[in-house]
């Protein structure tokens, strides 16, 4: 019997639970004291019961904990968009980035922008917000199409808090708000090659 510390499980952990010879990640639906663990797997939603010595800590959880006001990406549908956490109380609650509605989801649907951590401050700049009152015709833009920001540019400024815009990808002309405006961010330049 090794002397590592025996692993704690509580419901709501996800971990990497043995199937045949791999691990494959799973959910802690039901931990009793000194019993099987159930899990749910990940990969198709079923579930069963696993002993706690075939259960391990996902490779790299250390990550510190989803928090409230963490800057994410959510699943919805198959995609992943950006959101904010509100809380996780083994559910996370997030409120969408692009209509502002909230939504409870499993933790599995709910992971940390690609190094988020790293560039925090450079995201909050990344998209800054519109000040209808400045824009001025040939400016360019993004403007909310569906549920993603696309290029636009500025056709005829505000006259009652809408914008004149023209898409950049078939040049159409559309009347947007002021929300669904942000400025266009200019990718930095890359970096001088060394000869």
């Amino acid at each position: 019997q090794p002397d590592t510390e025996p692993l704690s499980v509580k419901v709501g952990d996800v971990l990497e639970g043995k199937y045949g010879y791999s691990y494959f990640e799973v959910e802690v639906i039901d931990a009793p004291e000194g019993g099987d663990v159930k899990v749910k797997w990940a990969f198709d939603g079923s579930e069963s019961e696993l002993p706690v010595s075939d259960l391990q800590k996902k490779a790299g959880a250390e990550s510190p904990e989803i928090k409230a006001g963490d800057k994410v990406e959510a699943k919805y549908g198959d995609k992943w968009y950006e959101a904010e956490v509100i809380s996780n109380d083994g559910k996370i609650k997030v409120k969408w980035g692009f209509d502002g509605s909230e939504a409870d989801l499993e933790a599995t649907d709910v992971q940390r922008k690609a190094d988020a951590e790293a560039s925090g401050e450079a995201e909050a700049e990344a998209f800054t917000e519109v000040v209808v009152a400045d824009l001025k015709e040939g400016d360019k833009v993004q403007a909310k199409y569906g549920d993603s920001f696309h290029d636009a540019e500025v056709v005829q400024a505000a006259e009652d808090g809408k914008v004149k815009i023209k898409w950049g990808f078939d040049s159409s002309e559309a009347e947007v708000t002021g929300e669904e405006l942000r400025a266009k961010v200019e990718p930095p330049p890359p970096p001088p090659s060394k000869l």
